[in-house]
């Protein structure tokens, strides 16, 4: 798979409403299928109901993967569920925020 071109054009997954330990294979089958074929890809976190720390950790290896890939990954409309999982974890609500987590850079 590391031979084949990434797709150019920004491609948009939107997840699940149920982002925990018990749905999250499911979400990494996808991530792990698109970060590897498609060089912007844009993660649309806004139906995301349930949420914790699984999704956080997806995310951040999503995005490692990406950059290995000579991709981007981007977060999208996060929600009041996924943002409230990223403060309890600690990677937002703070002066040294990484943009990532607020949608602002890949």
């Amino acid at each position: 798979m590391a031979n084949e071109p990434l797709e150019q054009d920004g491609a948009t997954l939107v997840l699940d409403p149920v982002q925990t330990l018990q749905t999250i294979e499911v979400t990494k089958d996808l991530l792990v299928q698109r970060v590897a074929t498609t060089a912007g890809l844009v993660v649309d976190c806004s139906r995301i109901e349930e949420a914790d720390v699984s999704i956080v950790q997806l995310l951040l290896s999503a995005r490692k993967t990406a950059a290995q890939f000579g991709g981007a990954l981007r977060l999208a409309a996060l929600s009041p569920a996924l943002r409230a999982v990223l403060e309890r974890c600690g990677v937002t609500g703070g002066a040294a925020d990484d943009p990532f987590w607020n949608g602002a850079a890949s």
